[in-house]
């Protein structure tokens, strides 16, 4: 989260063109389920990146032990 915010921040000083970033968020928890990923840190991750201006997209995958989250992000023009 803090990775897309540093890059719209960086971005929103100096482009004068439209980009589009792709940023991907990859948590780790060795023995969760995949309820207990997509409950406890998938859902949560995806609340707190909705607010990030410019975002386009959000996607999510969560499997025993891991959550990843897409994110499609817009900067510029």
């Amino acid at each position: 989260m803090t990775c897309a915010a540093g890059v719209l921040a960086a971005c929103a000083a100096g482009c004068t063109h439209a980009r589009t970033w792709y940023v991907s968020v990859v948590t780790m928890w060795p023995g969760a389920s995949a309820s207990q990923m997509d409950a406890n840190v998938t859902r949560t991750i995806e609340e707190a990146v909705r607010t990030l201006p410019g975002l386009d997209d959000v996607d999510s995958v969560s499997v025993a032990g891991t959550s990843s989250v897409f994110l499609r992000l817009h900067t510029g023009a």
